[in-house]
């Protein structure tokens, strides 16, 4: 009998632990952003489209000009 009531404090205590029982905060921190509402981005399809996003682009002057290239490389409108 005493042996049983061993065994239960002590998963009662492990529970406890475990659960984080006076922890301090009762507020939540989100890291994770959520996601934007639908409909305020637009994909750019023509060429002049993408070449006015890459300008956009917080990316240095140097990645910006092989990304143009690469667009003006592409077949099409």
């Amino acid at each position: 009998m005493m042996k049983k009531l061993d065994i239960y404090s002590l998963v009662v205590a492990g529970a406890i632990v475990i659960s984080g029982c006076g922890s301090g905060t009762s507020e939540a921190n989100h890291t994770i952003r959520p996601p934007d509402p639908p409909g305020n981005f637009k994909v750019p399809t023509t060429k002049a489209e993408k070449i006015a996003a890459i300008n956009k682009a917080h990316i240095p002057d140097e990645m910006k000009k092989q990304a143009i290239d690469k667009v003006n490389a592409q077949p099409g409108p």
